[in-house]
């Protein structure tokens, strides 16, 4: 198994994986998108859309898992995507500037503008058959207020951590949160992220702290935790036991994703 850099070729191979996860009994996707099982195609197609504008645009970076040969048994040939992780780097500092440069050429801004576009026609003119407009709404505004840059000049979000229900359980999830806290500690800075409440304490034992209880549906709340290099005294350990609850908390981290993914569709 080894991590690599997220390429457009994933893109069709992440899409599925992360709507097939969301397929599951997740709480936030089942709000937002209560139609997902009866409209897939379009369900998966906003994945896709939202993945190439994250490829393009200043501040995102995005890891995938990649198999080895033999990793699925003896003579299994390897190539398969099997997780997806994508960070934002938000802030003004030497090092985010260094991030966004990445993606700050002609034919980024082009092709983001481009998406950009259709994704917003796409809300505009409701394709998207799985999304409820109403529960979309009443989420962003719920969650708006989280990580404001006034009190977090500099972060890295976690945006998504997805591994596929086949390979839970052989520290990829690990692997790919390991990259995002060992960037984190280099810089400086810390993490941020939205979990689950059956999330929070696996997050507390990483070192993430609960900064809030948001209230993202009438009666529902999630925690918004941080992890700081300060607290942790740099990149905390990974202990053994930990790495099969990363990949059976993946969908705790959907609920990240969800925020700004959708945020991001519509162009606001």
């Amino acid at each position: 198994m080894h991590i690599r850099s997220l390429t457009s070729s994933d893109i069709p191979y992440t899409a599925t994986l992360s709507a097939d996860n969301a397929l599951l009994d997740d709480e936030l996707f089942a709000y937002i998108c209560p139609h997902r099982q009866n409209h897939y195609p379009s369900f998966r197609a906003g994945f896709v859309r939202r993945a190439k504008i994250y490829l393009s645009t200043p501040g995102f970076v995005s890891y995938v898992a990649v198999t080895d040969d033999g990793d699925g048994g003896p003579g299994v040939k390897g190539g398969e995507v099997v997780g997806v992780a994508r960070w934002e780097r938000k802030g003004d500092g030497v090092d985010a500037r260094r991030w966004r440069k990445k993606n700050e050429g002609l034919w980024c801004k082009l092709e983001t503008t481009l998406l950009s576009l259709e994704s917003h026609y796409t809300t505009l003119l409701h394709l998207d058959k799985s999304v409820s407009p109403s529960n979309l709404t009443s989420f962003l505004r719920r969650t708006s207020h989280i990580f404001p840059a006034s009190v977090f000049p500099e972060l890295w979000f976690l945006d998504a951590l997805v591994v596929s229900q086949h390979w839970h359980r052989r520290g990829i999830g690990a692997q790919l949160l390991k990259w995002g806290l060992e960037t984190a500690a280099s810089e400086g800075v810390p993490v941020g992220l939205e979990a689950s409440r059956m999330g929070e304490g696996l997050y507390r034992k990483f070192g993430f702290r609960t900064l809030e209880m948001v209230e993202w549906q009438e009666g529902v709340w999630s925690p918004v935790m941080l992890w700081e290099p300060e607290v942790g005294k740099g990149l905390p350990i990974i202990p053994g036991e930990l790495v099969g609850e990363i990949e059976g908390s993946d969908n705790d981290f959907l609920e990240a994703f969800c925020e700004e993914s959708i945020d991001r569709s519509i162009g606001t």
